[in-house]
């Protein structure tokens, strides 16, 4: 049963991280992973939230979306869980966490996912930093995301797209990139006034 545990574990978290390398390391050092964390997870939007969070190191990313949903200050709507999920991202490497995904131990194994899936220089991977970030979800679909009426949650979709629009992420037409340049000016500049 133990066995079937660590494999169900080793599953959970990934081919590659030894659940008996985070056993050792729960065993090392058990106080950590009681203990409350600060977490910042950035928006889209440019906004970082910063969340003290109980027992930080268990912290699912379901905890932690949870928690992005009682903040206040946000006032993001239920839907958000759907559309949105938690990225561990850096200049070398983005990935999109899963629900059962703890971040501390992704960020823990980080340099061992540069090193399989980065081609970057040694000492660019040595100084990588990766941050937590609340994107759209990969696996949610066209219907679903057209389907969302809440403009908090529309605001992060759209920021997100002008950043991978303005990054080349996103393909377009010229006329497209004319559109949308228009839109984005009228946004931060108001409407057309022939007088000026």
């Amino acid at each position: 049963a133990a066995q079937a545990a660590a494999q169900h574990t080793q599953a959970r978290l990934g081919r590659n991280v030894s659940s008996e390398k985070i056993g050792q390391q729960e065993r090392r050092n058990p106080t950590i992973l009681r203990k409350k964390l600060d977490v910042c997870v950035y928006l889209m939007s440019a906004v970082a939230v910063q969340m003290e969070v109980e027992e930080g190191a268990n912290a699912t990313v379901t905890d932690l979306i949870a928690s992005l949903l009682e903040e206040e200050e946000l006032a993001l709507p239920r839907v958000t869980s759907d559309i949105l999920s938690l990225w561990m991202t850096s200049p070398l490497l983005e990935v999109q966490l899963k629900p059962h995904h703890k971040p501390f131990f992704i960020r823990r194994e980080w340099n061992h996912f540069l090193q399989r899936f980065s081609s970057a220089p040694q000492d660019q991977k040595a100084a990588d930093e990766p941050v937590l970030s609340l994107q759209r979800n990969v696996f949610c679909s066209k219907r679903e995301e057209q389907s969302v009426k809440d403009h908090r949650v529309l605001e992060l979709l759209y920021e997100e797209a002008k950043f991978n629009i303005l990054t080349g992420r996103y393909p377009c037409e010229i006329s497209d990139y004319i559109m949308l340049g228009g839109i984005q000016a009228r946004l931060e500049i108001g409407p057309y006034d022939l007088a000026v």
